[in-house]
């Protein structure tokens, strides 16, 4: 299979084409655990429709993020919360009134989460003008630390590791993890991927799951299924229907690439099934009109629309579910450089990019312009320091 990168008819049930972007195109409540705003909300004003959301790392080399506003009107951004000033890597999405985003970070922990030994995550719903803060998941609680009593490794037979800093036996290296949150299309629930890894001598195992709590606040809920894969992740919400989306991988019994779900989430049915193209790890996205998904594709691309594949590797493609084709959206980078984040405008007239550099170390945003009659592909944010946008 080659992408070519002739348009892409994804979203012509609201009149817009998809091109490759190169360089023309034609035509994306919680519980208060003690760090809410004691149970009360305020009314909160929705985030104009011209504006995204976004990660501001201001420190090189540092993890700790702010949260951010960049208008597209006006190109200026803002700043809605600096999260203390202490949150590492939090991942963020904006809820479908666009008066609240989602937040996973371990942030403002509470007397459960740090009798836990590690660090664990959290979900919170934040309003978009940064004034109100509210926690959604209770403590996840480790499970690594009911293991017995020990001071050395060979008192551990079972799992061969004595975490001596709490004296019990666990597995080695061992580690709770969410993925950035997605909202149900009614902003009731928040979706998940949950993780658990660990060390077994020079490899690491485990995997993860889909995962869901309501935004009203509670328990995470843990959704297994019958994937016969390791790993369930990058999940994504229909914006119309009461259907999600996740990336197996890693399988046994099961099949890999992109899984659509019914909720709640049982057995899901794999998307497409392509000896040429498959899907990588990154962020799934549904097309606002919830006619077609965008994801990270690796497969051939045809560069120059000549029907010949140019180069290898791993571009933005989409996906139409009623007439089952692909489409390319932005072909590979060159070397050192990936994909990210990515998000769509409301309208689906724009989607903005992540792109990560390995050499220099920086995140910059850039946004493809599906309007524009040529140079669709321009740089928004091109500070290194800038990446997780939500629209």
């Amino acid at each position: 299979m080659v992408m070519s990168t002739k348009v892409w008819n994804v979203l012509a049930v609201v009149g817009l084409l998809f091109c490759g972007g190169f360089s023309a195109c034609g035509g994306g409540g919680g519980s208060n655990n003690g760090n809410s705003n004691n149970g009360t909300t305020q009314p909160v004003e929705p985030l104009e429709t011209t504006k995204f959301l976004y990660i501001h790392y201001p420190n090189a080399g540092d993890s700790v993020g702010h949260v951010y506003a960049y208008d597209t009107a006006t190109k200026q951004s803002s700043l809605v919360t600096d999260l203390d000033k202490t949150t590492k890597t939090p991942q963020i999405s904006l809820s479908p009134d666009r008066k609240w985003f989602a937040m996973r970070a371990v942030f403002r922990p509470n007397e459960t989460d740090l009798k836990q030994g590690i660090s664990i995550p959290s979900l919170w719903v934040v309003s978009v003008d940064g004034k109100q803060f509210r926690r959604v998941t209770e403590p996840i609680l480790n499970s690594n630390l009911e293991g017995a009593a020990c001071s050395i490794d060979t008192e551990c037979p079972s799992t061969g590791h004595c975490n001596t800093s709490l004296g019990k036996c666990g597995l080695r290296n061992y580690s709770i993890g969410l993925s950035t949150p997605r909202w149900s299309n009614d902003g009731k629930t928040l979706w998940t991927n949950m993780s658990t890894y660990w060390s077994e001598g020079t490899r690491i195992t485990g995997g993860s799951v889909l995962a869901s709590v309501p935004v009203s606040g509670g328990v995470l809920d843990l959704h297994n299924g019958n994937s016969g894969c390791q790993q369930v992740t990058h999940v994504a919400v229909h914006p119309k229907e009461d259907k999600l989306m996740a990336n197996h991988t890693v399988c046994t019994s099961g099949k890999e690439g992109l899984h659509e779900y019914a909720i709640p989430p049982k057995d899901g049915t794999q998307l497409f099934a392509n000896p040429n193209l498959s899907a990588a790890l990154g962020t799934i996205l549904y097309v606002p009109n919830g006619s077609g998904v965008i994801f990270l594709a690796n497969t051939a691309w045809d560069l120059n629309n000549d029907q010949q594949p140019d180069t290898q590797g791993i571009g933005v493609a989409g996906y139409d579910f009623k007439e089952k084709t692909f489409g390319a959206l932005l072909p590979p980078l060159k070397q050192g450089l990936a994909y990210q984040d990515m998000t769509m405008s409301p309208d689906s007239s724009k989607l903005v990019v992540c792109i990560y550099d390995s050499n220099a170390n920086t995140n910059n945003l850039y946004q493809l312009d599906f309007k524009a009659q040529k140079d669709a592909f321009q740089p928004l944010i091109e500070d290194g320091k800038s990446c997780n946008p939500t629209w």
